[in-house]
């Protein structure tokens, strides 16, 4: 707009969001783009630097959150599931990301940061602390089936595991060379499997699957695990 961010007018605003209309921009990008210049304004007024938000008040496209969610059905979760190779570290680490993400629906941020202690038997049920998304520490129970994969993996791996090691870790040949050099857990023994990795594996084994045809991702994951559930009676809490 050419002016200072104090003389910046609800009009300005409204021109701008007709401009991303002409632009042929999604409702989700128009509304992105209006929040980031909201959450500008909001800090300019906390620091007493401008007098109001000139976004309050402007009418913002409508957005169905789910619109474009995808999932996978029971068949294709098996087809997804019976990629990994079980023979291997890597594989039975891969089989039991896969396995927790579809009954468990958890996010890869908060699958990737979980460490052993914060998996706990109490009685017959096992139970997760984690981090969610917003900050939260959240304590859920987590099918058996789920652990036993882990478990597999953990015990294949040979690694030294103590209660504030990672559950997954990189597993790759230099890995395993620097592994059996510095001793059971590698030279990076405590950096867990980033969840840039868990999106590419998962897109391999998809590619692998289905081809080009369907694109799975670990959110495609989260939204079988709810669909799941669902359709088997159970509520998603």
């Amino acid at each position: 707009v050419a002016k200072h961010p104090i003389n910046v007018k609800q009009s300005d605003v409204i021109r701008y969001r007709h401009h991303l209309e002409q632009l042929e921009r999604a409702p989700s990008t128009i509304r992105q783009h209006l929040s980031a210049i909201s959450g500008y304004y909001t800090f300019c007024v906390s620091r007493d630097l401008t007098l109001y938000n000139p976004v309050k008040g402007v009418s913002q496209p409508s957005v169905s959150a789910y619109a474009s969610a995808t999932w996978l059905s029971k068949d294709q979760a098996k087809a997804l599931l019976s990629q990994p190779d079980r023979c291997t570290v890597k594989g039975k680490r891969d089989y039991a990301i896969i396995v927790t993400l579809l009954l468990t629906g958890l996010r890869r941020r908060e699958l990737a940061n979980i460490r052993r202690g914060d998996i706990q038997e109490r009685g017959e049920k096992l139970y997760l602390v984690y981090i969610c998304k917003g900050g939260a520490k959240i304590a859920r129970d987590i099918p058996r089936r789920c652990w036993e994969a882990v478990e597999d993996y953990l015990v294949t791996s040979g690694r030294e595991i103590t209660d504030d090691s990672p559950l997954f870790m990189p597993v790759t040949d230099a890995g395993e060379r620097l592994r059996r050099f510095y001793g059971k857990n590698g030279h990076n023994g405590h950096h867990p499997i980033t969840p840039e990795a868990i999106r590419q594996m998962i897109a391999c084994y998809s590619r692998r699957a289905f081809g080009e045809k369907v694109k799975v991702s670990p959110h495609t994951l989260r939204h079988t695990a709810g669909t799941l559930l669902r359709k088997s009676g159970r509520t998603i809490e």
